[in-house]
């Protein structure tokens, strides 16, 4: 079990069957004492419009739970549109079976911070959750939106040129 005293953390739990929420939602209460709020969604429009709410409040998840097959959507649509529009925020897909290798190979490619098998028991769920919250729940959340002091763009759009930067740098000194 993690604490952090004055670090506010947001969860995400998406998907379409309740009863699987709830053992998310159990299995994170007892795996950290940290300050969490949870949203939960059913599809993609429901993660759209949490995301839209939380932009609006300059408020972010420190991570999402993604279940793959969200009834007409999946998981490939969902990061995509997260990937797109909220380009840092961690995202844990849980699916059903390892039998689709190209479409765990494409969420990677999309940016997915880790594809796992959904537990079949509370206890695997708890200790699933447990893994996830020490991984993801102990990082200090960034500042989001525009920042006040110098008025430039924001942290999602610097973040993506830094990260470009980067990379080219990495690239020209490996020639």
């Amino acid at each position: 079990m993690i604490k952090q005293a004055d670090q506010k953390h947001v969860v995400i739990i998406t998907d379409d069957s309740v009863m699987e929420r709830e053992r998310v939602k159990c299995a994170l209460g007892k795996a950290t004492n940290t300050n969490v709020k949870i949203y939960e969604a059913e599809s993609k429009e429901g993660i759209v419009n949490i995301m839209d709410r939380l932009a609006c409040d300059q408020e972010f998840p420190s991570i999402v739970i993604l279940d793959f097959i969200l009834g007409a959507a999946n998981g490939l649509t969902v990061t995509s549109h997260l990937r797109k529009n909220y380009p840092p925020i961690p995202i844990v897909v849980l699916g059903s079976c390892l039998g689709s290798e190209p479409n765990i190979t494409q969420l990677y490619r999309m940016g997915v911070n880790a594809y796992m098998i959904k537990p079949q028991t509370q206890a695997e769920y708890d200790t699933l959750l447990s893994s996830i919250a020490n991984i993801w729940l102990h990082i200090p959340q960034p500042k989001w939106g525009k920042r006040k002091a110098d008025g430039l763009e924001d942290t999602r759009n610097e973040r993506r040129r830094g990260s470009r930067r980067d990379y080219d740098r990495r690239c020209s000194s490996a020639n």
